[in-house]
């Protein structure tokens, strides 16, 4: 894995200003957003306020990847039961993955798209990367 580039001042100066963007995510975003690179964040807080950020929504979009996207892409690519015994260690730590892959839900995947749609929703005009866009099976 490569170091990402540094972001310009132009694009860095934008997001110095939202409070919800602390400087380490602001220079991620900023970076990903000027060089068309794929970000990984579960910073649910920044991707709302870049949303609202001149500029941001247009070109983040379809590049941000969101831990229930990943999840659900894995899911698909490697099946529920090894994604549930992989994050098995982290559910004391995560309601959201405590609720996905609890012992009443069969499959994690109905579960983790609800949170997804709400996600999008939520950080709306900013269309994150779909997990069906993996090309997997199903």
């Amino acid at each position: 894995m490569a170091v990402a580039p540094s972001a310009s001042t132009a694009w860095v100066a934008r997001l110095v200003d939202v409070p919800q963007i602390d400087p380490g995510e602001a220079e991620l975003l900023a970076s990903a957003a000027e060089n068309s690179l794929m970000l990984v964040t579960g910073d649910k807080r920044a991707l709302i306020a870049v949303a609202k950020v001149p500029g941001f929504a247009v070109a983040l979009a379809g590049r941000v990847v969101t831990l229930e996207a990943a999840l659900l892409a894995l899911c698909e690519q490697l099946g529920d039961a090894h994604v549930r015994a992989a994050v098995a260690p982290l559910l004391a730590k995560d309601i959201t993955l405590k609720i996905c892959f609890s012992d009443a839900n069969a499959s994690p995947r109905p579960a983790l798209r609800s949170y997804f749609e709400s996600l999008k929703r939520d950080v709306a005009p900013l269309a994150p990367w779909e997990p069906s866009s993996t090309g997997g099976r199903s």
